[in-house]
């Protein structure tokens, strides 16, 4: 097994994001929603209320979301939203769209000089980012945890940030895995 450390991370402009990417436009039950043309769609999702007047998303900067008819669409004040919340208004389910990286050890954390973090004795560990639910990892962490019967940390990187946790053995154990072993 080997050992896991951390990035300090990079820092995320919702204004380049939203320059960076071409974005349909989708009008639901009570917000206009604005989601990236891209594999990953459930980090991008975005939305406004018609005929409130501007909002204070992005401290009520206007950000302009150019749309795939090739028109810019400027927005002031969106929100960063989530599939979620996107398919109870749209009923278009994004929930499986998002892009994580996730890793897993048995050993604790350390922290270490300049925010980063280290996982000890590492056993799975995904070199890129795959496209699934957001919550893939935590399932990934559970499940090796039933199967390992002990605690299981773990480390989920997304387009927007990362977390760190632990996985502690459910009662009724599956004896399932990831690994395929």
């Amino acid at each position: 097994m080997t050992d896991y450390e951390s990035g300090s991370g990079t820092m995320i402009s919702g204004r380049g994001e939203v320059l960076s990417k071409c974005f349909r436009k989708i009008v639901g039950k009570t917000h206009v929603w604005y989601i990236a043309v891209q594999p990953n769609s459930g980090d991008n999702i975005y939305c406004t209320k018609p005929g409130k007047g501007p909002s204070e998303g992005f401290g009520g900067a206007t950000l302009e979301f150019l749309l795939e008819s090739g028109e810019i669409d400027p927005v002031q004040g969106p929100w960063h939203s989530n599939a979620d919340a996107l398919l109870s208004d749209t009923e278009i389910d994004l929930r499986d769209k998002y892009a994580t990286r996730v890793v897993l050890g048995t050993g604790p954390w350390e922290y270490q000089k300049g925010l980063h973090w280290k996982m000890h004795d590492v056993f799975y560990q995904e070199s890129n980012f795959e496209i699934g639910t957001f919550g893939r990892g935590e399932e990934l962490a559970q499940r090796e945890a039933n199967r390992l019967n002990q605690r299981v940390y773990y480390w989920i990187e997304s387009k927007g940030g990362a977390i760190r946790s632990v996985k502690d053995p459910e009662k009724e154990v599956r004896n399932e895995s990831i690994l395929g072993v």
